[in-house]
C-alpha cells in the first residue's frame, strides 16, 4: 500500500514538473471527412402554347383641340353615275336674281357663264339698283356691268375684263325752302369704263418664280365736268428659297391725268402719279412668321421711304400667339377714289395722296372648341388725309356774317374727320 502511494505521489510531482518547464503547445486535430456538395437539380422547361385573348382592348384617345372647328353636320353619301368622264361638265351657269324693297327699291341681279374651265373661261355679270327716300330729290341708281374671261395654258393663265359702272346721285342736302333748283342742275352723274388684264403661272416652273404682271386702264367721268383718266401697272414676282424663306419683289406704278371743263373759276389739269418699288423676305417656321421689307416710293416725284414690317409668334408654353407691325403705304386720292368714299364730291382742284404709318400689336388665341379670339390695337399717322365741308360754297360769307355758323361748320368738320379717320 505504501509502495503504491509513493508511486502515485512520484508521478504526480513528474507531471507537476512537466508543466513548469515552458515549451510551445500544439493541437492536432486528425479525420478522414472531406466534405461534397450535392448534385444541382436542373429544371427541364416545357413549351406550352398560350391561351387566345377573346377580350376586346378599350383604348381612350385623347384629341387636341384645333384652332378650327365647323359646325358641319355630315350627310349622306348618295353616288350617281358621271354624265361625262372625260371633260369637265360645269353645266348652265346662269343666274338671275329680282328684288323690290322699301323706299321704291328695284333690284336685279344676273349672270352669265360660258367656257368649260380647262381651256376657257368667260363669266359675264350685272346688276341694277334704284331708291327714292322721302326728301325732294332723295333719289339714286346704280349700274354696274362685267364681263371677264380666261384662256388657259398648260402652266399660265392669260386673263382679262371689261367693266362697266354707272351711278346717278342728287345733291338733295340743301334747304330746299330757302333755296329751289331744277333736278338736273344738283344731278351727280358718274361714269366708269376700265380695262383689266394680266398673265401668271398656275404651276412652279423651272427657276422657281411665281409672277402674274397685270394693268388696269380706266376713264372716269363726272356729268362732261370732269374726266380723270387712270392707268395701273403692277409687275409681282415671288421666289421660293427653301421651305422657310422666299423674296418676293413689286415694281407699281399708278398714274392719273385729270382735268375740269366748265368748272368756275377756271379749267384744271392735274397730274397725280405713285411709283414705288416694294422688296420683301419672307420667313416662316412653327414658332414665327416674318415679313421684312422696305418700300421706296415716288409721290409726284417726291421721295419717301415706306417701311414694311410685321410678324407673328408663339410664345413658348403659351396658349396664345403675338403680333405686331409697322406699315406705311399711299393711298391715292383721285377723283374716282374719293367719289367711292363720298359720290356727292363737287370736282376736285387739287389732288394730294394720303401718306400712313401704322403702328399696331395685338395676340391672337382659340379656347374652348369652337372659338377664336384675336384683338389688335395700332396708332395710324395721316399725312395730307382729306376731309369733307358739307356746302362749302358758303364758308366765306358765315365767316364775315354769322360766327354760329361758322363754328357749326367747323363741329361738323371735326365730326366728319374723326369719323373718316376711325373707318
Amino acid at each position: 500500500m505504501n509502495k503504491v502511494l509513493i508511486s502515485l505521489l512520484t508521478i504526480i510531482c513528474s507531471m507537476h514538473a512537466l508543466a513548469q518547464v515552458p515549451g510551445k503547445q500544439a493541437i492536432d486535430i486528425n479525420s478522414s471527412y472531406k466534405p461534397v456538395l450535392r448534385n444541382a437539380i436542373k429544371i427541364n422547361f416545357g413549351g406550352t402554347q398560350l391561351p387566345a385573348d377573346t377580350a376586346r382592348p378599350v383604348l381612350a384617345y385623347k384629341i387636341p383641340s384645333q384652332n378650327l372647328f365647323y359646325a358641319y353636320a355630315p350627310i349622306s353619301l348618295k353616288p350617281l353615275a358621271l354624265e361625262q368622264d372625260t371633260n369637265l361638265y360645269l353645266g348652265n351657269r346662269k343666274f338671275l336674281k329680282i328684288g323690290y324693297g322699301n323706299y321704291s327699291t328695284p333690284f336685279v341681279n344676273a349672270g352669265l357663264s360660258f367656257g368649260d374651265g380647262k381651256k376657257s373661261l368667260l363669266n359675264i355679270t350685272g346688276d341694277y339698283i334704284q331708291s327714292k327716300g322721302n326728301i325732294q330729290n332723295q333719289d339714286y341708281s346704280m349700274l354696274n356691268a362685267k364681263m371677264a374671261g380666261s384662256y388657259f395654258f398648260p402652266a399660265n393663265e392669260l386673263y382679262g375684263a371689261v367693266e362697266v359702272n354707272h351711278r346717278n346721285y342728287n345733291l338733295y342736302g340743301y334747304d330746299h325752302k330757302t333755296y329751289h333748283f331744277p333736278k338736273d342742275s344738283v344731278r351727280q352723274e358718274l361714269q366708269n369704263i376700265s380695262l383689266h388684264g394680266g398673265f401668271k403661272n398656275t404651276s412652279p416652273n423651272a427657276t422657281g418664280i411665281n409672277y402674274d404682271p397685270n394693268f388696269s386702264v380706266g376713264v372716269f367721268t363726272n356729268k362732261d365736268k370732269a374726266n380723270e383718266t387712270n392707268a395701273l401697272i403692277v409687275l409681282p414676282a415671288e421666289k421660293v428659297i427653301n421651305e422657310h424663306y422666299s423674296a418676293r419683289f413689286e415694281l407699281l406704278a399708278d398714274i392719273t391725268d385729270y382735268q375740269t371743263k366748265n368748272v368756275k373759276p377756271a379749267e384744271i389739269h392735274i397730274s397725280n402719279n405713285i411709283v414705288q418699288i416694294t422688296p420683301s423676305v419672307n420667313y416662316h417656321n412653327d414658332i414665327i412668321k416674318l415679313h421684312a421689307g422696305i418700300t421706296p416710293a415716288w409721290n409726284n416725284k417726291a421721295y419717301i421711304l415706306l417701311p414694311d414690317i410685321y410678324l407673328e409668334a408663339k410664345l413658348k408654353d403659351k396658349p396664345f400667339s403675338v403680333q405686331a407691325g409697322w406699315i406705311g403705304r399711299l393711298v391715292k386720292n383721285s377723283y374716282k377714289n374719293l367719289t367711292a368714299l363720298n359720290p356727292y364730291l363737287s370736282p376736285v382742284r387739287f389732288q394730294l395722296n394720303t401718306q400712313e404709318i401704322e403702328y399696331y400689336g395685338g395676340i391672337k388665341t382659340s379656347f374652348a372648341k369652337h372659338f377664336n379670339l384675336s384683338a389688335k390695337a395700332g396708332l395710324i399717322q395721316f399725312k395730307n388725309l382729306p376731309f369733307f365741308i358739307n356746302f362749302a360754297d358758303d364758308l366765306p360769307r358765315s365767316i364775315d356774317s354769322d360766327p354760329k355758323r361758322l363754328q357749326q361748320i367747323l363741329k361738323n368738320l371735326l365730326s366728319n374727320a374723326v369719323k373718316f379717320t376711325a373707318h
